[in-house]
């Protein structure tokens, strides 16, 4: 397995977009990776091959020392076969011994995709910037800002979920914690001191929604579907590729058919 992840992803990255995919899955599976669970991936494996090829190796392959990402025809020298005909109606989930992989994780939001909306706000008149680049971690007045609006938005499917945020978030609290937010938001304390030159600047009741008005010209924002989770479920790897037995959809995006184009 270390072999493999070196050889794919040399230098083993920690920036990684998701766990259920590509650089992060690799970070996450070596945790526990060891011989058991290596022979239950390869018995994953090869129960695939027999569900869907009509030649079956005699026994499971023995690991490589080189890496190939181009695979070779089969035995008898077809093509290989389209996406479509090997969707699987259903797929082996592995036996009850073998180790689980449960993890859950969102989208975030980083601080440059954040100013691009804050900057839509400062443009609207309002003030208090970017606390995720430390420009103002905190509001006043216990009311949310227009930045905070936008940090919402980039978190909400429709504009209307984060206008419903911004009302809850609103109240005559010193804090609030949005359900998809791991940091709360801080709104007893100060923006920043440009904000404060002809005294402490409160935002106006509406500066919220109005982070939640200006992030719907950027294409970034309302795009978030919930977090997401990977099942209870064995995992093997294919072609330097993970995928989920049962639960392809968690694969990345579109790699299937890259690999059958190939």
């Amino acid at each position: 397995f270390a072999f493999h992840h070196d050889g794919v992803y040399p230098g083993r990255p920690t920036q990684c977009q998701s766990p259920l995919y590509g650089c992060g899955f690799y970070n996450e599976v070596k945790k526990f990776w060891d011989e058991s669970y290596a022979a239950s991936t390869r018995a994953a494996g090869m129960a695939i091959i027999e569900k869907y090829f009509e030649s079956v190796p005699s026994q499971s392959p023995k690991p490589s020392t080189t890496l190939s990402l181009v695979p070779s025809n089969g035995p008898t020298g077809e093509k290989p076969p389209t996406a479509s005909s090997l969707v699987p109606s259903s797929a082996p989930t592995g036996t009850d011994d073998t180790p689980c992989f449960l993890i859950c994780y969102s989208e975030t939001i980083s601080a440059e995709i954040l100013q691009d909306c804050v900057d839509l706000c400062k443009s609207e008149g309002y003030c208090c910037g970017n606390r995720l680049n430390g420009e103002a971690p905190d509001s006043s007045a216990t009311t949310l800002s227009c930045a905070n609006g936008c940090e919402i938005a980039f978190y909400s499917e429709v504009k209307s979920d984060c206008t419903t945020s911004c009302a809850s978030g609103n109240a005559n609290t010193c804090t609030y914690a949005h359900p998809f937010i791991n940091r709360p938001f801080s709104k007893c304390g100060q923006c920043q001191s440009e904000c404060n030159v002809g005294g402490i600047y409160w935002p106006p009741q509406d500066a919220c929604g109005s982070g939640c008005d200006a992030a719907t010209n950027l294409n970034e924002f309302y795009k978030f579907t919930g977090p997401q989770c990977a099942p209870q479920k064995p995992r093997f790897l294919f072609a330097g590729q993970s995928n989920m037995l049962g639960h392809s959809d968690d694969a990345k995006l579109g790699m299937f058919d890259k690999l059958v184009d190939i």
